[in-house]
């Protein structure tokens, strides 16, 4: 037997007494498909975050969305009988204009900051939070600088109406006028939540303020509560509740798209805050329409 011939036939001895020694292994089958594994709740929002930061689809999204709302202010600045304040009561028809924008993903994007958290496999938490708007680094949605400096430039005072806290105001403010968004001198314009003036995290309060002095004609936010107060319930209530505002949608309002986080998924959760990841992610799997 020459030296090759060896080599084969001492590799096929090991090939059989490993078959030999080892247990045989059940091949799966195709037709039964593994249970998913339950992930971080974090690791939910890595494609939303992805889309966010680095499509084009979500940039022209954006721009799409503020597009849109040119149009309508000249529509809604000559219908003074008009009002895109659900809220706004009793005449107005001599008042100022304005316009309501929320901050967080509809004129400032705080994708980073959600990267950070899907980064980090971590949720998101006050103290956090409250760091990053003192970073004042929120970049500007698309469009949105441009479209409220020319709403300005026509008389329209803007108001952002912000669900972060009181205590970041002043970082919030900075981290607009940094970015080169209107202000208008003398008067208070970044309405936070404040709980010792009644300003809740529902919005309609601050709504109905800024309606007492001047007609809303334009709302923009990327949550249903940034337009109405009536946001909790199952998503098919929630589907329900914007029937009668289905005229509205970008002729007064004006919806910004945000996958990362917002009501939506409140509602898939119950309202529930606290929970834990996988029981997160057990919820949101068993929402999933299959047919």
């Amino acid at each position: 037997m020459n030296v090759l011939n060896k080599w084969l036939s001492l590799g096929a001895s090991l090939v059989l007494a490993g078959c030999a020694s080892a247990p045989l292994q059940q091949v799966p089958s195709a037709a039964v498909p593994s249970q998913p594994q339950i992930a971080l709740a974090s690791e939910d929002n890595l494609n939303a975050t992805l889309w966010t930061q680095g499509s084009a689809e979500f940039r022209a999204s954006a721009i799409q969305a503020w597009h849109q709302a040119y149009p309508a202010l000249e529509r809604m600045l000559e219908a003074r009988h008009l009002s895109a304040a659900a809220e706004q009561l009793g005449p107005f028809s001599e008042l100022p204009p304005a316009i309501i924008v929320d901050v967080d993903e509809t004129v400032l994007d705080n994708s980073s900051y959600i990267a950070r958290l899907v980064s980090n496999a971590a949720e998101f938490d006050d103290v956090s939070w409250s760091a990053w708007c003192k970073e004042e680094a929120a970049r500007p949605i698309p469009g949105a600088r441009a479209f409220l400096l020319a709403a300005a430039e026509k008389g329209v005072t803007v108001f952002y109406v912000t669900n972060r806290r009181v205590d970041v105001r002043e970082a919030t403010r900075n981290n607009l006028v940094n970015k080169g968004f209107p202000m208008k001198p003398g008067v208070e314009t970044v309405l936070t939540l404040d709980e010792s003036v009644g300003w809740t995290s529902s919005k309609g309060t601050r709504r109905a303020f800024i309606a007492k002095n001047y007609r809303v004609v334009l709302v923009a936010g990327d949550n249903l509560g940034d337009f109405i107060d009536t946001t909790r319930g199952s998503p098919a209530d929630r589907f329900k509740v914007i029937r009668p505002y289905r005229q509205w949608w970008g002729e007064r309002w004006i919806m910004l798209p945000n996958p990362m986080y917002g009501s939506w998924e409140d509602a898939v959760l119950g309202f529930e805050r606290g929970l834990a990841p996988d029981v997160k992610r057990e919820r949101k799997l068993k929402a999933l329409r299959l047919d």
